[in-house]
């Protein structure tokens, strides 16, 4: 029997043991056991529940660590930003959690631009809050070089850090925020047997059983108290473990090519069992889940029950962050940079307004008296169900993410508040034309005996253009650089 007060000590030890050297796969979250505290979480594994908990959407900022001197070997770009943002979409919108990027930073500081453990982590964002690198409305991702870990993420709080690669390890970065969304890892207390027969169910190690009827039955509230999760070992230990070796030796020994099948991501190890020497039974799925301990290649999915917890820590915010950083459905539909035309000389260079990646959008031709963009509330334009252009979620071309002339905004996602209501009309005509032409129908009236002038782009634009016409019936074509045609009919009288 090991007594449960020094799980602390151990779990402090276990994760020196782990982390001391930096590998891909590795998290610097330490895992905490127990059950959770009572009326928050119910262990769903329902997708009705989780169909039923309406939009979130969080702003998300990154910050690059460098050093003193604002230097760094792997400096933090905007795109890279981007990316993140997009995975985290793709990712999370299918639980209605949604991320509006909110802003790109650095901070510089020789004692943190490389990290070695969780505690200077936490040293790491007190010293950003004090120097104005922390933003309180939003979830802030520090992205410093590790020693130690890839990245770190505190349960039930916006704050992550990760390596300086993360734009190469994104199942990495959402194995991080799904810690901030309070996920624990699907091994958590996998090897820990501190009671036989436990005096508290809870606080064993998370038995196989997934039969509530079983006395056996803990899932619901061991290790990462989600059922639809397995209680699987830790991927990463077992096998340097089961041979003795130092974890810290094992880091980037075969063990991962030993029970895990990179081909197809399932896991081998017959021999595998509990704590009450119950086969484990290890199945693709479990090997895929993000908050796992397998090779970036293979994760890539959460659970029903994940997701539940997930929306359910959001409900809870037990330290008040969620609500700091959650901003609203009309932000989704705001470039993050850029600017519209509304009259005036035209913007050299262009500055259009850019829309982050991660969704779908659908440009529909609409059209109102609007030459800015209509208010996200306000749905009194007339548009066409027919896509000016379609902008997939999963694009890395970011700059083609703008808001086209004469059309309003759509994202396309499967919850009522998304769709089927586009959203922002800009339908504005106070650019000037490249060009155009004059149409004079030579009979007075519509038929095909027409005369068709073509005019430049000082012609087009001269404001007697009208004004000389002679007497008839006429079509103006307007053309501009947006691939957009006004066209008028004039009917000319005798001045």
């Amino acid at each position: 029997m090991k007594p449960i007060m020094f799980l602390p000590i151990l779990c402090f030890l276990k994760v020196c043991l782990v982390l001391s050297q930096p590998v891909d796969f590795i998290c610097g979250t330490i895992d905490y056991s127990g059950e959770d505290t009572p009326g928050i979480y119910n262990a769903s594994i329902d997708p009705v529940e989780l169909s039923n908990y309406d939009p979130v959407v969080f702003n998300i900022s990154f910050w690059g660590v460098n050093r003193e001197d604002g230097s760094s070997d792997h400096p933090l770009i905007e795109e890279y930003a981007l990316q993140a943002v997009q995975a985290l979409n793709i990712e999370f919108n299918q639980y209605n959690i949604f991320f509006k990027y909110y802003d790109i930073g650095h901070l510089n500081s020789d004692d943190y631009y490389e990290i070695g453990s969780s505690f200077e982590f936490y040293d790491l964002i007190e010293y950003a809050k004090i120097n104005g690198k922390y933003y309180y409305n939003s979830f802030n991702v520090y992205l410093f070089v590790p020693t130690a870990f890839a990245g770190i993420g505190m349960y039930k709080q916006t704050t992550s850090g990760y390596n300086q690669y993360f734009h190469n390890n994104l199942a990495g970065f959402i194995h991080e925020i799904g810690h901030n969304l309070g996920l624990k890892h699907t091994f958590d207390s996998y090897d820990i047997d501190y009671n036989s027969p436990p005096v508290n169910r809870c606080f064993d190690c998370e038995q196989v059983t997934r039969n509530p009827a079983d006395p056996h039955y803990n899932a619901d509230c061991a290790g990462d108290a989600v059922p639809d999760t397995a209680a699987v070992p830790n991927f990463r230990e077992e096998y340097c473990w089961e041979n003795s070796l130092n974890p810290a030796v094992c880091d980037n020994v075969a063990y991962q090519y030993y029970y895990l099948n990179l081909e197809d991501c399932t896991y081998e190890n017959p021999s595998a069992v509990d704590c009450d020497e119950d086969t484990r039974q290890v199945f693709e799925i479990d090997v895929r889940n993000y908050m796992a301990y397998t090779i970036k290649e293979c994760r890539d999915s959460f659970t029903i029950g994940q997701g539940n917890r997930m929306r359910q820590t959001i409900v809870e915010d037990i330290f008040g962050q969620f609500e700091d950083a959650q901003t609203t459905l009309a932000s989704l539909y705001e470039p993050y940079r850029g600017e519209y035309y509304v009259s005036g000389p035209e913007p050299s260079p262009a500055n259009p307004p850019l829309f982050q990646p991660g969704f779908e959008y659908r440009f529909l031709p609409c059209e109102c008296d609007c030459p800015e963009p209509t208010e996200y509330h306000n749905t009194n334009f007339s548009y066409s169900s027919s896509a000016w252009s379609v902008i997939d979620k999963a694009t890395s071309n970011y700059g083609s993410i703008t808001h086209p002339n004469h059309t309003a905004i759509l994202i396309n996602h499967p919850h009522s508040d998304f769709v089927p209501q586009p959203r922002r009309c800009y339908d504005n005509w106070n650019r000037s034309p490249k060009e155009g032409s004059v149409t004079k129908f030579n009979d007075g009236v519509f038929n095909t005996n027409v005369t068709i002038t073509a005019k430049d782009s000082l012609e087009i634009n001269d404001i007697y253009l009208i004004q000389n016409l002679p007497q008839g019936l006429y079509k103006i074509e307007k053309n501009y650089n947006d691939g957009s045609v006004l066209e008028s009919i004039i009917q000319k009288e005798n001045e």
